[in-house]
């Protein structure tokens, strides 16, 4: 379980560390949905270490379980990062994205 964790440990970080670099490129002027999203799959990947807790403490034949949630929270965190991502790329940059509001 211990390496299992530490590879999940591992992703998560890694996936924090693209989430906030993303982040970074907007503004939350012209962009409040959009860093709302990556918000959102911030919280996915904090929500990690207390998924691994669980699995730590858990009986060791639900162990497993939580871990794989772990992992489907960094996907899922990953999978909303990429289509933000997407969405700036498509406009050309981070500096040609800006939201409206519809009336």
């Amino acid at each position: 379980m211990s390496e299992r964790a530490d590879q999940i440990r591992s992703n998560a970080a890694e996936e924090e560390s693209r989430i906030a670099e993303l982040n970074s490129t907007l503004g939350q002027q012209r962009t409040p949905y959009l860093k709302g999203q990556l918000q959102q799959a911030m919280s996915k990947v904090t929500d990690v270490e207390t998924l691994l807790r669980f699995a730590q403490q858990s009986e060791p034949r639900h162990a497993g379980a939580w871990m794989s949630i772990a992992e489907e929270n960094i996907k899922m965190a990953a999978n909303i990062r990429e289509q933000v991502q997407k969405v700036v790329d498509a406009y050309g940059g981070p500096d040609n994205v800006e939201e409206f509001e519809g009336s």
